[in-house]
């Protein structure tokens, strides 16, 4: 927000488009796509591929579609069988390990940590707690899309405005 707690004074860096799709096993895999919020440039994609028994698998395309980014995380682990918003235990944060597409060398780090307003938001306005290590990211587009990929993560698995209510 601006200084005055609005949105005047604001500058647009990045815009994130999803598209609607019905997703069924391998059909209309999840995808968004990311482009620089001033000039419109396509900088790239964030699809989520089909992969059986890895749910948390994300592929960072560059504009002509070549894979240039792989995300994710193991899906058996503590804080995504039970989460805790208390920082220092072992429940508080979800990794996600960033490799190099190519080389499968680590070059950058996606960590959910959980926040009391993930369980409570009525009572805490503190959640979509996200911390992007770019480490050996230094392509500011890459930075851009693992930007872009933190928000997409959110909005596929943590967000409970896109889960059922019934």
């Amino acid at each position: 927000l601006g200084m005055g707690g609005g949105m005047e004074g604001m500058q647009r860096f990045l815009h994130i488009e999803r598209p609607f799709t019905l997703t069924c096993l391998c059909l209309n895999r999840p995808e968004a796509f990311i482009s620089d919020g001033n000039s419109g440039t396509t900088l790239g994609i964030v699809h989520e591929p089909f992969v059986c028994c890895q749910p948390f698998k994300f592929l960072i395309q560059d504009p002509a579609g070549n894979d240039v980014l792989e995300a994710d995380t193991p899906c058996i682990q503590l804080p995504l069988c039970c989460p805790c918003p208390c920082e220092g235990t072992p429940c508080n944060k979800v990794v996600f390990s960033v490799r190099d597409a190519g080389s499968g060398v680590q070059v950058s780090e996606i960590v959910k940590q959980w926040a009391w307003g993930d369980f409570c938001p009525m009572c805490f306005s503190d959640w979509d707690r996200y911390f992007v290590e770019f480490g050996g990211a230094t392509n500011p587009e890459y930075k851009a899309m693992l930007m872009a990929t933190a928000l997409f993560i959110q909005m596929r698995f943590f967000d409970r405005r896109n889960q059922d209510s019934g």
